[in-house]
């Protein structure tokens, strides 16, 4: 075997390092340890990777440091931790830690004036610091044991002045008001000049006017916002804020006047308080924002007013929005965002469905129509909690051919009831045998034919959203009322199928979804459908990128009958494609509901 001629030896070694380089980004940290075992050059590349990344919630940290039980925390572990940290302090880029032996150790490294000045400063990118258990129950020792952790928490902050980038603090590491100056934490983020991120819980009450002033750079702000209004209350604008969450509930004055100093705020999430403004502020509400804002997503829980339609004039102010989530979306919001968002992309609501029963109404019908028939950029729309009438599908088709998931509850279809099933099958047979039909088998006849029609209908409707990966149209749990008491034995019993969802047979059509050929995620009302092997033998075939089926697996769920016919259903898409999942929406203990 001939060598290598020298000049393509030495590109050899050149590369290799960076390939180890490149590799080691995507390593988990066992992986990394053993392959810094190989050879010492591995180890010299890959060594800046595995601790370039700590947190003390994964692998062996919850045990090393006695996080889940003190007992088990051996005799030596600080000293173990300084070590560990005096020796490779220097590649921690990511810190997340909830333990005083961590904060203490990293404060001491970062701190030490035998540092290297090269590295002192420029460490830590970005640290969160949870909230850490105290390890003695006396109150006197407790307090000097959380004064310590905070005086090193506030001595790494300012370690790493120059190079923190984003800071998370759990509420109870922060102060309680920003009139106390003296707070060594507070003191800390005085100088933090370059910071990008903060995360703060809500016991951290500070004014949003202090942001330019402290972080001239801060570009993403999360906070639980005191109830005085002063709190939000600017002189100047803060044009680098592009994101802000606040946990505490807003007016809709002060909501609009919080954009007009947030003039390049891209994404908003807050709560609107149950208030109902008077005609004043309705009537000069289009005073309070004179130009269209580019916020672009908006995040509101709004299931207290959603009958206040003073607030959905809002909408008219946010041209570019293209993120929605609504905790409640009522038939009202939905005209509003029809009207006013013609840039949307995707509407998310956060309710999550309720147990329905065959007998109830799950939520008005409608409500997704407005938005279907009038968003053309419509990508994602997640509504499992709202009904779709196949009835609304006729006069007026969809404006958008480009959903990436559609999740909703899809009701309406004409569906033959097992009885009905028993006479079109002697119709039929009838038919078969040449018998002329009788007034009977001519009626039963009529009605299969409109449910094929209606069918027809909502196939040929998602046939058209070749672009879809997940495509939900019910839920897989409901059980009898009578099933709300625990029992010490017997089996929770399900109710009666819904008589109107799809039957997603290929006699009903389903064929017509071959075009689909994106659909990772598919999901069905588990109780009533005509899934077969048939139909899964078809959807291995004509799915190639399905990944996950929900319908089939609600038998996990505690106290349900197992039902053997879904057990051989999944076990015979596993011998066509044993890469599929199954789970279930409804995967939840449903006592939970009713407490």
């Amino acid at each position: 075997m001939e060598s290598s001629p020298p000049s393509q030896v030495c590109i050899i070694i050149i590369i290799i390092p960076d390939i180890l380089r490149r590799i080691g980004s995507f390593l988990t940290p066992p992986d990394l340890l053993t392959a810094i075992r190989v050879s010492r050059e591995w180890n010299s590349v890959l060594v800046p990777h595995l601790w370039s990344d700590i947190d003390d919630r994964l692998y062996a940290w919850p045990r090393i440091l006695g996080l889940d039980n003190l007992c088990y925390r051996r005799p030596g572990t600080e000293d173990w931790v300084r070590e560990i940290f005096k020796k490779y302090y220097r590649h921690i880029r990511h810190l997340h830690i909830r333990s005083a032996i961590l904060v203490s150790a990293a404060a001491s490294c970062f701190n030490h004036n035998d540092i290297d000045l090269t590295y002192r400063g420029r460490s830590i990118k970005s640290l969160t610091l949870g909230d850490m258990g105290l390890s003695t129950a006396r109150v006197a020792e407790r307090d000097a044991e959380r004064a310590t952790t905070i005086d090193h928490i506030a001595d790494l902050i300012r370690a790493n002045t120059k190079s923190l980038l984003v800071l998370t603090i759990a509420n109870s590491n922060l102060p309680s008001t920003d009139t106390n100056l003296q707070h060594p934490i507070f003191a800390a983020l005085h100088g933090l000049p370059n910071l990008m991120e903060l995360n703060c819980g809500d016991a951290f009450c500070f004014r949003l006017a202090v942001v330019p002033k402290l972080w001239p750079r801060l570009a993403h702000l999360r906070t639980h916002q005191s109830p005085f209004r002063y709190n939000l209350t600017m002189d100047e604008s803060i044009p680098s804020l592009r994101s802000l969450v606040l946990q505490h509930s807003l007016h809709l004055n002060k909501l609009i006047e919080l954009l007009n100093h947030l003039p390049n705020l891209e994404i908003l999430e807050t709560p609107i308080s149950d208030y109902s403004p008077d005609a004043s502020t309705a009537g000069d509400l289009k005073g309070l924002i004179i130009t269209p804002h580019t916020l672009k997503s908006l995040s509101v829980n709004w299931s207290r007013i959603k009958k206040n339609t003073t607030y959905y004039a809002l909408f008219s102010f946010l041209p570019y929005l293209t993120e929605l989530r609504f905790d409640d979306l009522s038939l009202e919001a939905s005209k509003a965002v029809a009207a006013c968002l013609p840039r949307l992309e995707v509407l998310v609501d956060n309710k999550k469905p309720k147990i329905a029963y065959s007998h109830d109404e799950i939520n008005a019908p409608f409500a997704l129509e407005p938005i279907l028939q009038s968003c053309h950029n419509l990508r994602v729309l997640d509504g499992m909690g709202h009904r779709m009438m196949v009835c609304s599908l006729v006069p007026n088709p969809w404006a958008t051919d480009k959903l990436d998931t559609l999740r909703c509850r899809v009701q309406g279809l004409n569906r033959l009831d097992p009885i009905e099933e028993v006479r079109y099958s002697r119709a039929m047979f009838s038919q078969t045998l040449g018998r002329k039909p009788n007034s009977k088998r001519a009626q039963i006849m009529q009605r299969n034919q409109a449910c094929l029609e209606d069918h027809a209908l909502l196939y040929s409707q998602l046939s058209r959203q070749t672009k879809l990966r997940v495509l939900e149209l019910g839920v897989d749990l409901r059980v009898e009322r009578t099933s709300q008491r625990r029992f010490s034995s017997g089996f929770q019993e399900y109710s009666p199928p819904l008589s109107d969802t799809p039957e997603l047979s290929l006699a009903s059509g389903l064929g017509q979804l071959s075009s689909l050929k994106e659909l990772e995620v598919f999901g069905f009302e588990g109780f009533d459908h005509r899934i077969g092997t048939l139909e899964l033998e078809w959807m291995a075939l004509n799915w190639p990128r399905l990944k996950l089926l929900r319908g089939l697996e609600e038998d996990r769920l505690r106290r349900i009958r197992f039902d053997e016919h879904k057990a051989f259903l999944r076990r015979h898409l596993a011998k066509l494609r044993p890469q599929i999942q199954h789970a279930s929406l409804g995967a939840y203990d449903p006592y939970v509901f009713w407490q």
